[in-house]
């Protein structure tokens, strides 16, 4: 304000000494015409120009605009830094679950279920369908080296009395791994191979 207010003052003397400096010839015309360029060069004439005290007040509450914007650019900061670390750690897990390394998992991303069947139909006055055998085996690993098989299997689809199925525990046992299969002992219930 200070710059503007030097120049328009500047501009002011100027106008006065040509004002000084004119030589009256009886026209009149020379003293209107330096007389409105100098109204027209010197705006401030016109308007109020604010006084210090609202001049203060005017900077102290862009000042207090200025501090809350800055707070608020570091509190986006804050989130964004915040989001950028979820993403990282996000990323990082896909990576490690995608390489097998392991991650969040249950007890399912050890096990495994599995087994397998024999059905018969039998035509003619019978007519019946049996399903003379389903073997269902389930299988988890505890560790790299201590794992479970079990193996139950249900022969001829009805069991119970008078009638001629029957449910099996056919295995059941857990094996211990030594030196990565090279050795393991195995205990529980199995079948011999013959």
């Amino acid at each position: 304000m200070r710059v503007i207010l030097t120049r328009e003052i500047n501009t002011w003397e100027r106008t006065m000494k040509m004002m000084k400096n004119l030589r009256f010839s009886g026209q009149g015309i020379g003293l209107s015409v330096v007389a409105t360029v100098g109204l027209l060069s010197f705006p401030a004439l016109a308007e109020k120009s604010p006084s210090m005290e609202d001049m203060w007040r005017m900077i102290q509450e862009q000042q207090q605009i200025i501090e809350q914007q800055q707070r608020q650019i570091e509190v986006l900061m804050n989130r964004a830094d915040e989001t950028d670390e979820k993403i990282e750690a996000t990323g990082d897990m896909v990576e490690s679950v995608a390489e097998g390394s392991g991650g969040p998992g249950g007890w399912w991303t050890r096990t495994s279920i599995g087994g397998y069947g024999e059905l018969h139909h039998e035509g003619g006055d019978k007519d019946e369908i049996d399903f003379h055998r389903f073997v269902l085996f389930i299988n988890h690993d505890f560790t790299d080296d201590i794992h479970l098989f079990t193996e139950v299997e249900l022969e001829h689809a009805l069991a119970g009395e008078g009638e001629e199925g029957e449910v099996e525990l056919e295995q059941a046992f857990i094996k211990f791994d030594f030196n990565q299969d090279k050795g393991a002992v195995n205990a529980g219930l199995f079948l011999i191979p013959m």
